[in-house]
């Protein structure tokens, strides 16, 4: 027999209590309507790819073969080369890191295409072009294409603006993904009454939705309008968890886009503005503790110190690089012609002057205060990809006026956040080393060296998680009408102890689990990263779906900790009973990780890999019975913020009847100075 689909049926709920958007004045766009104004017919399509096509100079003979892999062939996706065709990667590249690229989703990047042109080829911008493409995305079931299409129509962006077109756009997005950000525009069209009238209520239930996806627009809002008087949500952990998302999002347009590539919104200015506020007045119970030890030295100053804690406290660390960041001031070709040549291959500048990662810029300052200058850039070991920098080197003048080798530290690198900063007259790197080598986003580490080239650094831990819960949602009927009031307190506790098992890369109630008895030689994955590692493999039996026959849910939990590439996964699937289960069973299925529905991602560092960390994937998953159902129970993760989600199968469908949102907040703050003399 084949797996169950019962927790397929679940996916629609696991991004949100009150999934159902609650109706309106305003009459709702009927299947027929909708179709007359976005879907666009058949001779349509095929006109628009014949468009595509001239726009894109794709050879005569290379066309038939491009039109069946724009159409989701995989085989024909492979055959095409760059040679044939120079919007190969951009065409076919997957949203969610999946190999196997839809139709709906070749699509959508062949309207990101319009959207942004490309320079190198002549590809012409043409979003009245965009949009048509984006409707033929979400025809075919894409919501991130409905939800870039609304987006184009609310704000007139290259076409006529239509808030009534955008609203529609956006309801279908929500038919197809209950995502956090499709909750997020929603609830923008209720808040302002963007094609439908102002229903704040409504908002507030969006945003809330968003908020337990681990949206950070969500977040923000949530906030706004808990300010306002509406919901339950703790502001203080409100704020925390909206600015630490936010800060994670950071990451990943400052690693791209350099110091100029983030600016902190203005949103995040409020909330870390409110956050300095509860550290200035110590309004927060942690804070007195986290200040009570202020060590400091000749590097680096009290004032300092505090400044780095605060910034670690608020989430706010790309916004100090933004106020006290130094800019690169050296082209590549500047410093060229001012670094002497390297004679042999034992001279430290042979190596470097080979990978001096241009595109990120040099840095040239009198980094020591001796009134010299010198130099600092990144090296490149052509490990590949955008994050293949592999440490920092500086160079000092010599007695002919040439820069040679001081010092390099291959510690940190622009893939740790990276960044030079100049505070009171003192030029430092600033590093958050996210998660690369381990689950701990919210460290910070400064480093400065001097004219001998020794390197003095301070880093600051965040310790003692404690998870708190910001705000619930329960469905009250459901509540009432079956009497869990306690249940439901008892489910909670439960939660904090599964985050609690999370955080220390264990299976909530593991004790639970019985051996599995494989039939079969058990099978490593093929072609995957994990092949290297074991699993620890157990099932449960739970009559999940309430039908008077129990179901059999295997548990696979993998770790790896090799070098800088980590990965932490629990992996959860069913099957309708235990010889399927044991004939085909393996530490993870084989099928794309990123691409799960309901495989848990606990801390999926490798930023190297279309793998990165994603949204809404369960970390956590068991059962309880109470009176005579059973109820199934879910925790997701992003980073330190999580959802608890309890619902129930019944006759084949899923009902969410309980929904709270925990961020896992840091208690205290280690300091720890250290030196390295090279």
């Amino acid at each position: 027999m084949k797996k169950i689909a019962v927790l397929a049926l679940c996916t629609m709920l696991l991004v949100g209590c009150n999934d159902n958007l609650p109706s309106n004045n305003k009459t709702t766009s009927t299947p027929g309507r909708f179709q007359n104004s976005t879907e666009v017919s058949k001779s349509e399509e095929e006109a628009l790819i014949e468009e595509f096509m001239e726009d894109a100079s794709v050879p005569i003979d290379v066309r038939n073969d491009l039109i069946e892999a724009i159409q989701g062939n995989t085989i024909k996706q492979d055959s095409i080369s760059y040679e044939d065709f120079n919007f190969k990667y951009e065409v076919f590249s997957s949203i969610d890191g999946d190999k196997e690229i839809s139709k709906a989703e070749c699509y959508f990047n062949i309207a990101s295409l319009y959207l942004n042109g490309d320079q190198n080829s002549k590809f012409t911008v043409d979003k009245e072009k965009a949009l048509k493409w984006w409707k033929l995305s979400s025809d075919n079931g894409f919501y991130l294409a409905a939800v870039y299409a609304g987006d184009m129509l609310k704000e007139g962006d290259g076409v006529s603006r239509d808030y009534s077109q955008a609203f529609d756009f956006y309801q279908k997005a929500h038919e197809l993904s209950k995502n956090g950000i499709v909750y997020d525009r929603l609830g923008d069209c209720y808040y302002f009454g963007y094609g439908t009238q102002k229903d704040k209520n409504k908002a507030y239930e969006c945003y809330l939705n968003s908020a337990f996806d681990g949206d950070s627009q969500g977040l923000y809002k949530l906030l706004k309008m808990t300010d306002e008087g509406y919901g339950n949500a703790d502001i203080l952990l409100l704020s925390k968890a909206a600015s630490s998302i936010d800060y994670d999002g950071g990451y990943f347009e400052v690693a791209y886009g350099d110091i100029d590539g983030y600016k902190m919104s203005d949103d995040k200015k409020s909330v870390v503005k409110r956050l300095a506020e509860y550290w200035d007045k110590e309004t927060d119970p942690a804070v007195k503790e986290m200040k009570a030890s202020s060590p400091s030295n000749k590097w680096f100053s009290a004032d300092f110190m505090n400044k780095i804690k605060k910034t670690v406290y608020s989430y706010s660390y790309y916004g100090f690089v933004e106020e006290d960041g130094v800019r690169p001031n050296l082209t590549l070709e500047e410093a060229k012609s001012k670094i002497k040549e390297a004679d042999s291959e034992e001279d430290p500048l042979y190596y470097i002057l080979q990978s001096i990662w241009g595109h990120r810029g040099i840095y040239e300052y009198d980094f020591t205060g001796d009134n010299k200058t010198e130099l600092f850039f990144n090296v490149n070991s052509g490990a590949g990809g955008a994050f293949s920098v592999d440490g920092i080197v500086i160079l000092s003048l010599n007695k002919d006026g040439k820069y040679e080798y001081l010092t390099d530290n291959s510690a940190y690198t622009l893939r740790d956040g990276v960044r030079l900063i100049q505070y009171d007259g003192k030029f430092y790197f600033l590093a958050n080393p996210f998660s690369d080598s381990g689950d701990a986003p919210y460290d910070m580490d400064v480093f400065i060296f001097d004219e001998k080239g020794d390197w003095y650094s301070v880093s600051l831990i965040c310790k003692d998680y404690k998870a708190k819960k910001v705000v619930s949602s329960r469905d009250d009927k459901y509540v009432s009408e079956h009497k869990i009031e306690g249940f439901l307190e008892t489910a909670e506790k439960e939660a904090e102890s599964a985050i609690i098992a999370t955080r220390e890369h264990k299976v909530y109630k593991q004790e639970r689990l019985k051996a599995i008895n494989f039939s079969k030689d058990k099978e490593q994955l093929e072609n995957s990263l994990l092949s290297r590692d074991k699993g620890v493999d157990g099932y449960f039996e739970a009559d999940i779906n309430n039908d008077g026959k129990p179901e059999f849910i295997k548990i696979g939990h993998l770790i790896s900790d090799e070098g800088k590439y980590y990965y932490d996964i629990n992996c959860f699937d069913v099957f309708s009973d235990k010889e399927d289960m044991e004939n085909n069973a393996v530490p993870v299925n084989k099928a794309d990780i990123s691409n799960f529905d309901y495989f848990g991602l606990l801390s999926f560092g490798n930023l190297y890999d279309d793998y990165l960390p994603i949204n809404s994937k369960i970390v956590q998953f068991w059962t309880q019975i109470h009176g005579d159902k059973t109820y199934c129970m879910a925790v997701t993760k992003q980073e330190k913020l999580y959802t608890f989600h309890v619902y129930i199968i019944e006759n084949g469908a899923a009902k969410c009847i309980y929904k709270s949102l925990y961020f896992d907040e840091f208690q205290g703050i280690d300091v720890k100075f250290d030196f390295k003399s090279y």
